[in-house]
């Protein structure tokens, strides 16, 4: 039968027999028949359930579509009002350079001290409103993404040691490997400091300074570009970190000396400031870190030590052997 055949012998039939068939499976009913009752309930002026069905999904993409309208704009708007600035960046930074350093002591101990103006004045920042690109050239050559108030590392995070400046070796201070004839960088010449029993002589040559160090320390890995030196004990509760850096601009010692204090989490309990050095002691939980930094027109020679709080009387010796003997370089001179 036709679907003229159809609707004359069910125009006449009750609703209710005719909304279950067009509302089941059409796969179960010939089409002439759907089409036949819709026209039957078209009549009646009854609107079937799957019309209503096709007409909420179109209402659905209609609002799907004007939601995503609606959204994009908020996000733009969300964007440019958490677009990371400079200090974020400087405080992801240094956060960054501790935890990658987790296995190179010289480094961690640089990167917990580092004064944030270094940071700040070798970076470059390129604000695009809604993102920022942070490019660092003195830590490292590294790209940090800004977006939605967080930093993105682009990149390998080991790059933030490695020093933008040309590496020098340490020549004189090195041994060799017998077998291979390489430089041995976890032992140093054990050279005894004239006149001290119990210590030995680190000298720096590409920095040129060099400190008297208790023997009972062991040197750690040196970095490749011949920055400084890291030695700890036995046990690590005592340490020295000592170091030479470049400064990035000709900075007063006493603008120096406010920047390294602004990087110490602990009490400060000793401060000295003099013309070309500043010494400053500080208590951080329970070790105390002792601190003497020369610094020039183009560089900085700096040392650290500290040691457990209970055995101040102890190294108290021990501080000023090293506070008296580190000999600093040519500071006028950048490295």
């Amino acid at each position: 039968m036709n679907i003229e055949e159809i609707y004359e012998k069910i125009k006449d039939k009750p609703a209710d027999e005719l909304i279950p068939i067009y509302q089941g499976n059409r796969d179960d009913y010939p089409e002439e028949l759907i089409t036949a009752i819709e026209m039957v309930l078209n009549e009646r002026g009854i609107r079937g359930e799957r019309e209503e069905k096709k007409s909420n999904s179109g209402g659905y993409i209609r609002g799907s579509l004007w939601a995503s309208t609606a959204v994009i704009p908020l996000l733009i708007i969300l964007m440019l009002f958490t677009n990371p600035g400079r200090e974020e960046y400087i405080y992801y930074t240094k956060q960054q350079m501790v935890q990658a350093s987790e296995n190179n002591p010289i480094s961690k101990g640089m990167a917990a001290i580092v004064p944030e103006s270094i940071i700040d004045s070798g970076s470059i920042y390129r604000d695009y409103h809604l993102f920022g690109i942070y490019e660092n050239k003195i830590l490292g050559d590294v790209k940090v993404l800004g977006i939605f108030n967080q930093c993105i590392l682009l990149g390998d995070r080991d790059l933030l040691f490695q020093s933008s400046s040309t590496a020098s070796s340490l020549n004189g201070g090195i041994t060799a490997d017998e077998d291979s004839g390489e430089p041995d960088v976890y032992f140093l010449n054990r050279e005894v400091a004239p006149g001290y029993d119990g210590y030995y002589v680190y000298s720096n040559s590409r920095y040129g300074f060099y400190i008297y160090y208790p023997q009972e320390l062991n040197p750690n890995r040196m970095p490749a570009n011949g920055d400084g030196q890291a030695f700890t004990s036995n046990d690590e509760s005592i340490s020295l970190t000592v170091f030479g850096s470049n400064l990035i601009s000709e900075e007063e010692i006493k603008d120096l000396y406010v920047d390294w204090m602004d990087t110490i989490q602990g009490d400060i309990t000793y401060t000295v400031l003099e013309d070309n050095y500043f010494i400053l002691s500080w208590l951080e939980g329970d070790t105390i870190y002792y601190q003497k930094t020369f610094a020039g027109k183009a560089s900085q020679n700096t040392f650290i030590f500290s040691y457990p709080g209970d055995k101040a009387e102890e190294y108290k010796e021990a501080v000023e052997i090293l506070e008296s003997s580190f000999t600093h370089g040519d500071l006028d001179q950048a490295h």
